[in-house]
């Protein structure tokens, strides 16, 4: 199959492929299920792609007649693609000796190193709490003698939110404010200073750019309003780079007034969990 992918002839991995397969690629939300499912996926991972972009298997590991593992990396110009290994599942159905299950788990783009363990830690207990809440859920439903197709379950599920999903969210916020406020100074090549390290001429700065947003301050002076003291000096360039991302954050406000969900939102709370 692999052999056939390479020479871009997704008619010939089909071959390879049982009707009923379930392939699970982590770089997708949601398994293939179905040999049309899978066709597209194949024709994707074909379709212009270079002829010279190559799966290469380093590894197998023989689970037996029905089973095997490998591991695989991508080349171009016969050098390894950066950022392209993986490890692979396979498993065959006896009845029809084709592939009936797959799962490819391909190397991440970001390595976040010892900065993953502290968002596990953070993360983990979030997860537990919604994964017993639903556990709980279940129990209670199970107890009233009430039953659920797999549609509604679905359908519940949905309603009570994905723990995979909320995880995820909480670790790109977790990942976004330490980058913003905590990284250690020059951390992934990151300019300025963390906010446990600010130095008095940067502070000073911002407080300046504060005072004068929008030139509210100066203007005030000009009308003979002295509510904060004079005005202070600021670059005019840094002044306008800092009052135009405080008016393209404004320009969101409509489009989030425009929305139900966004005219209904609570401003006083910091999280609704019923949104």
């Amino acid at each position: 199959m692999y052999d056939a992918i390479n020479r871009r002839d997704v008619a010939a991995a089909l071959e390879f492929v049982d009707d009923d397969i379930l392939y699970e690629d982590f770089n997708f939300p949601t398994p293939f299920r179905g040999k049309a499912a899978v066709k597209k996926l194949f024709e994707q991972s074909c379709d212009g792609i270079p002829d010279d972009l190559l799966f290469i298997v380093d590894e197998c590991t023989d689970g037996g007649s029905l089973g095997v593992g490998m591991t695989w990396y991508v080349e171009i110009e016969g050098e390894p693609f950066p950022n392209a290994r993986g490890a692979s599942f396979y498993r065959i159905n006896p009845a029809s000796g084709k592939l009936v299950y797959a799962r490819d788990v391909v190397e991440p783009p970001f390595k976040l190193g010892d900065v993953s363990f502290s968002i596990i830690r953070a993360v983990a207990p979030l997860v537990k709490q919604q994964l017993r809440k639903q556990k709980e859920e279940r129990l209670a439903a199970g107890r009233s003698g009430e039953s659920q197709t797999d549609d509604a379950v679905s359908k519940s599920e949905g309603s009570s939110g994905n723990p995979v999903q909320a995880a995820g969210l909480a670790a790109l916020g977790a990942l976004y404010w330490f980058v913003l406020l905590l990284s250690p100074p020059g951390w992934g090549g990151l300019p300025g200073e963390p906010m446990w390290a600010v130095a008095p001429d940067t502070l000073n700065g911002v407080i300046a750019e504060s005072t004068d947003f929008f030139f509210v301050l100066p203007l005030l002076n000009q009308a003979g309003v002295d509510l904060l003291g004079a005005a202070p000096a600021v670059h005019p360039v840094t002044l306008g780079v800092f009052n135009f991302a405080e008016a393209f954050v404004f320009m969101l406000l409509p489009l989030l007034l425009m929305d139900r969900k966004g005219r209904d939102l609570p401003t006083g709370k910091t999280l609704n969990p019923k949104l």
